[in-house]
């Protein structure tokens, strides 16, 4: 039996998922009117075009000549061209870049710029109306530019609070397809929540995404491989992501690390950077630091003044309260001691601790497109599995260095911070 290729396999998912109207000629007739009068072509277009355009086939076995699809979405896109030209509305706008969708779907390769063109001078031109950045960024996830697609769908649902159920089933079906199960399910509850009723899509699909997301279960050990993912993003850096701890870092591939796992008894998931770019300035001798990442699961019992200042064992020599991270609401204070590492000037040690309440929508913000290798499309893997519990997290910070080489290690602490995402 021959295997069916990955970008087939992503083809085939969106012409599945996509068989629902969602964006559509009907849609934009029912709300959007002016002056033109459309209703002849866009009669045409939906009864000769749309039917057998709104998805690319691998093989036309549709009764209606191909050549007869073309043509009536040519004779739309001249009329349609014309009309804008004249006086661009909203309507003649999402039309024209409707038609060049369509004819993208029909392999007309040159269509999917013009129709991203179209719709980002609608976006232009009305920026107060989603329905062209939401019609883009459908446009663009069939287009396999799935990355684009996902983030100007999130660009929209961050700027407003969109009561467009419609929207949200779109939402739900081209994160599913762009393989964001996290953002899918946002989409499903979001769209019961304005309507008081599942969608379509989340009859067909919802009960199958609720299957293969669980929250991380704080009683059980956990492996390192099943709470950390890793991808590179440059040349240079490695972003770790942990749905399970609702964290993300993105920090140097040089540096080493040790990666104990999840420990159920401790309740506490430990992730240990060790920089190898920390010398001393005078002698030029390397210096092992440590930035060590807690990730504390069990009820606080303390305040986050308290836990930082519970890490000195003895009284320091001096203390400093800091304001590392205070978008998060983090207290952060640093120690120095010259009885500790005596031989390279005393210790310099930093602790910043935050508390982090669940979210309502778990897995969104760590969520990314993940691209499989050698393929011929862009192809993406399902961010699929555990998120993290629906509790109270803490998080604690410690930098634990001597004070000879402390401006250095303050820079390598700065790149963990500016590479941090939390939930």
């Amino acid at each position: 039996m021959n295997k069916i290729p990955n970008a087939l396999i992503f083809v085939l998912l969106v012409v599945s998922l996509t068989i629902a109207e969602g964006i559509s000629i009907r849609y934009i007739e029912a709300n959007f009117s002016d002056n033109n009068d459309f209703k002849l072509i866009n009669k045409k277009i939906q009864l000769g075009a749309e039917p057998y355009a709104r998805n690319w086939v691998h093989e036309w076995n549709y009764d209606v000549p191909k050549d007869s699809v073309f043509a009536i979405l040519h004779e739309a896109e001249k009329f349609l061209k014309n009309a804008s030209l004249k006086k661009p509305t909203e309507r003649s706008l999402l039309l024209l870049g409707m038609v060049y969708h369509f004819l993208y779907q029909l392999d007309e390769k040159p269509a999917f710029e013009k129709a991203d063109s179209v719709l980002t001078l609608f976006q232009k031109k009305f920026p107060e109306r989603i329905e062209g950045p939401w019609f883009r960024a459908v446009h663009l996830v069939k287009g396999a530019h799935q990355t684009e697609g996902i983030t100007l769908f999130d660009s929209l649902r961050i700027a407003s609070d969109i009561k467009n159920a419609e929207f949200w089933e779109d939402f739900s079906r081209y994160s599913y397809i762009a393989f964001q199960p996290n953002r899918a399910i946002m989409g499903i509850k979001k769209y019961k929540e304005l309507t008081g009723k599942r969608s379509e899509f989340d009859k067909d699909y919802g009960d199958t995404l609720r299957s293969k997301i669980k929250e991380m279960n704080v009683k059980t050990d956990l492996e390192p491989k099943a709470i950390w993912t890793a991808r590179k993003d440059s040349s240079s850096f490695v972003t770790f992501v942990s749905h399970p701890l609702g964290i993300s870092l993105r920090i140097p591939s040089e540096w080493k690390l040790n990666i104990p796992g999840y420990s159920a008894k401790n309740k506490r998931g430990i992730f240990d950077m060790i920089p190898n770019n920390v010398v001393h300035p005078k002698t030029g001798e390397p210096i092992e630091t440590h930035i060590l990442l807690m990730v504390d699961f069990s009820e606080p019992k303390n305040t986050l003044k308290d836990q930082v200042y519970s890490f000195s064992k003895e009284k320091p020599d001096k203390i400093e309260i800091r304001n590392d991270l205070t978008d998060l609401n983090a207290y952060s204070i640093s120690f120095y001691s010259k009885s500790i590492y005596p031989q390279c000037g005393g210790s310099h040690m930093v602790l910043t601790s935050f508390d982090r309440l669940p979210p309502k929508y778990p897995g969104v913000l760590l969520e990314e497109c993940q691209q499989l290798e050698n393929q011929d499309l862009t192809f993406y893997r399902m961010n699929a599995g555990l998120v993290r519990p629906s509790k109270k997290i803490r998080y604690l910070f410690l930098l634990d260095a001597c004070y000879d080489i402390s401006k250095q290690a303050e820079k390598n602490l700065k790149i963990v911070y500016d590479g941090l995402k939390v939930e």
